[in-house]
């Protein structure tokens, strides 16, 4: 990812998260505090002003608290790896043909929510 595009993903990101946090009625300080971190360092990821994304531990943590579901944040965080997916598809036919399928949207919402209930349950097990 280049500086702009990360300042751009880091900046959604942001915008996500204040958005949520507000809507739950917490200042950024409250919402330091729920997340052991200093207040500075919310303002700086609601107003995108990073040199990296957040880790993925603080993003569950955030997302728990705001209630914006983890992979969502670390897809606008720019921390999902497109180079270890594409190495997967590589050595799993099954994974390309999955992500193909994502890619031409020939899968409804509906089946994907099916898919990812039952992708959930088997990792719970």
């Amino acid at each position: 990812m280049t500086a702009h595009e990360a300042n751009g993903a880091y900046t959604r990101l942001g915008a996500r998260i204040a958005g949520n946090r507000a809507f739950c009625g917490y200042t950024q300080r409250q919402l330091a505090d729920m997340c052991n971190v200093h207040f500075t360092y919310i303002s700086k990821i609601e107003s995108g002003n990073l040199p990296q994304p957040p880790s993925r531990a603080l993003l569950d943590v955030i997302g728990q608290k705001v209630h914006i579901e983890p992979h969502e944040l670390y897809i606008l965080a720019g921390s999902f790896d497109a180079d270890k997916l594409h190495s997967q598809a590589l050595e799993n036919p099954r994974i390309a043909a999955l992500l193909l399928m994502i890619e031409n949207e020939a899968l409804s919402t509906e089946t994907l929510d099916t898919f990812m209930g039952i992708i959930e349950r088997e990792i719970e097990e």
